[in-house]
């Protein structure tokens, strides 16, 4: 391995150890830690095959049955990234430790709380590439990169495909469906308010709505040439911060694609090596 793809892998560590610590800081404060739901007894599964098989092993159960296996969770889902950003050695170790601890972690609170986030899938994506060496790790970036932007992608497909974007008043009734528990509950907050404001103007729901499915076409610019992929992470950015002004949907997970976005030339470049 040339020392060039050493430092992209090492750079590539930890930009995406850092925003894991920062995703996992928004989790904090937003009460899903495992100790903020401990003895939780509702069980949520959706229809996750890998939830159920989880929940069969019965280690959720025991984890949120426990606190002090819970409180053992919430610390080792902080310190392990840690380990990640600051070791120069065995990374490939504490990548799936990571990846272990943080799926459990994640597949306890999210049965226990009921509340699933697709978009989690991301994390484990971006963090993927660090079990590899080599040219193993480069494609791994990759395909890391160019599932993100499938999702992406696929979104804005099916806005077409459903007629969605051409539907008169269609993000408008998404407004007001969505936020039908704010106005009772909390319409004081900032989302709901803001959807108000939208909600009276029709016009500028629809250029809205638009502008989202622009937003995500434009991740098509990827698949022709990583020239623009830095550029990208601009649109990522706005996707995520404003579906959760407007809709109050959690997408900062999906933010941790700005490293293979990021590193896209150095991983193009280090391809053309030999």
């Amino acid at each position: 391995m040339g020392l060039y793809q050493i430092s992209t892998e090492h750079r590539y560590k930890q930009a995406v150890g850092l925003y894991f610590l920062l995703l996992l800081a928004l989790r904090f404060f937003g009460g899903k830690f495992l100790t903020d739901i401990y003895g939780q007894p509702m069980i949520s599964s959706e229809y996750s095959y890998t939830f159920w098989a989880v929940l069969y092993t019965g280690i959720p159960k025991y984890i949120i049955s426990h606190y002090p296996i819970a409180l053992l969770m919430d610390i080792a889902v902080v310190l392990l990234p840690m380990g990640l950003v600051l070791s120069r050695s065995h990374i490939r170790t504490w990548t799936a430790l990571n990846l272990l601890v943080f799926f459990l972690h994640t597949v306890t609170g999210e049965v226990h709380s009921c509340a699933h986030s697709k978009s989690v899938v991301l994390v484990f994506l971006a963090l993927l590439p660090l079990l590899f060496q080599d040219r193993k790790f480069l494609l791994m970036v990759d395909f890391a990169k160019y599932f993100g932007i499938g999702v992406l992608l696929s979104a804005a497909y099916y806005k077409v495909v459903n007629g969605t974007l051409l539907t008169p008043d269609n993000y408008l009734h998404v407004l007001i469906n969505k936020h039908a528990d704010l106005a009772v509950v909390y319409p004081e907050s900032f989302i709901y308010q803001l959807s108000q404001r939208i909600i009276a103007h029709p016009v500028w729901a629809d250029v809205l709505f638009k502008m989202l499915f622009v937003t995500q076409l434009t991740f098509a610019i990827s698949l022709f040439s990583r020239r623009f992929d830095k550029l990208l992470i601009l649109p990522l950015a706005a996707f995520s911060i404003t579906t959760y002004l407007f809709m109050g949907i959690y997408n900062f997970d999906i933010l941790i694609l700005f490293a293979p976005l990021w590193f896209s030339l150095d991983i193009g470049e280090l391809y053309g090596e030999g």
